[in-house]
């Protein structure tokens, strides 16, 4: 199960569970032998089937596992699929592999080894135009339109990751390789989407 620190404390992953437990063995004996005999079975009542089929898909299951995988594990998640350490007495995961042995290893790039902050961008941008000493009102300007148009900055935001992608990142890459970009929440990450489009769009880029 891919994502799994979002997906199984909700009723999908409980009635999953429900639908693939099976029988034990002396329970499905028990069944065969009331056939056998004849023995027209009690009815049931629907409620009370429904308690013990919940309360089953929290029993482990022996013919039942799971196989957990996220890159971001809440304590619930490690609850459910790791193992309590008994030194910390704190859940681990069975295995972990670390962003920084995927790197050493060219799985992933570093993607903190271009990091730059909106300052540092424009101070590299200025170093390179012909008049390094740039009228004061005029740089306030350009850095405040840099990282005020709206509440989240995004389309401005969305000018320099294109841009930067545009000139310093696609050239290294040959179309073998994705961007990322990171967001706060799955707001952002549509909001970004919406905002990258849109400059990709204006300004004619494949």
């Amino acid at each position: 199960m891919d994502e799994a620190h979002s997906s199984q404390t909700g009723e999908s992953a409980r009635d999953l569970k429900v639908v693939l437990a099976q029988k034990t063995e002396e329970q499905q004996l028990d069944a065969a032998e009331v056939e056998d005999a004849g023995f027209a079975p009690e009815p049931v009542n629907p409620a009370e089937e429904a308690l013990a089929k919940a309360a089953a898909a929290r029993v482990k299951q022996p013919n039942l596992s799971f196989f957990a995988f996220t890159a971001t594990p809440k304590g619930r998640t490690l609850e459910l699929f790791g193992r309590l350490d008994p030194d910390t007495k704190r859940h681990e995961p069975f295995h972990l592999y670390p962003m920084r042995q995927a790197i050493e290893e060219g799985f992933i790039l570093d993607v903190l080894k271009t990091y730059v902050t909106y300052e540092t961008y424009w101070n590299i941008g200025k170093a390179i135009e012909d008049d390094p000493a740039y009228d004061s009102s005029k740089a306030k300007a350009a850095i405040t339109r840099f990282v005020s148009l709206h509440e989240h900055n995004l389309a401005q935001k969305a000018e320099v990751i294109v841009e930067h992608f545009r000139n310093s990142v696609a050239h290294r890459i040959g179309g073998k390789a994705k961007a990322m970009v990171v967001t706060a929440s799955r707001l952002h990450a549509v909001r970004y989407k919406q905002a990258l489009e849109k400059y990709i769009k204006e300004h004619g880029y494949d």
